[in-house]
């Protein structure tokens, strides 16, 4: 993936995934997992966006080594799901069992979010960084496909 499309797919990966955040957990779940007095009023954005920018830089920079040879929209989706499940899945266990914030359902839907949030990235990734679909550079350690 050339610079510039990993530019454009880090932006794009990390206002998709602070856009679905934010209806995540401002309007469908704004009590979940943030019990009174526990949360920063007003959050502190700057963080937030660079804790984002990062997530979705990353995001991004890994996607080419693992895309497969299918469609935008499977390949997209199975690498989502699979980076929500490595991400989401384990932090929620972990946070149920060293935290007392949630129940072990609040923790597995707030997780379930993720996965959902992490899928759709991974379409729009697809989509921006046009991989699959003939991108004959997929990324560091990984050698161009040859016919």
């Amino acid at each position: 993936m050339s610079t510039a499309k990993l530019i454009t797919s880090t932006l794009v990966v990390s206002i998709v995934l602070f856009l679905l955040n934010f209806i995540w957990y401002m309007f469908l779940f704004p009590d979940a997992m943030m019990p009174e007095g526990l949360g920063k009023e007003p959050p502190d954005y700057m963080w937030l966006v660079i804790g984002t920018l990062i997530l979705g830089f990353l995001f991004s920079y890994i996607y080419p080594m693992m895309a497969g040879d299918g469609g935008k929209v499977p390949e997209g989706l199975k690498y989502g799901v699979l980076m929500g499940l490595i991400i989401s899945l384990p932090s929620a266990l972990m946070g149920y069992a060293t935290w007392e914030v949630a129940t072990l359902g609040e923790w597995i839907t707030d997780a379930f979010g993720a996965l959902i949030i992490f899928a759709l990235a991974g379409v729009a990734l697809a989509f921006v960084s046009g991989i699959p679909d003939g991108i004959p550079d997929r990324g560091p350690g990984r050698e161009p496909d040859v016919e």
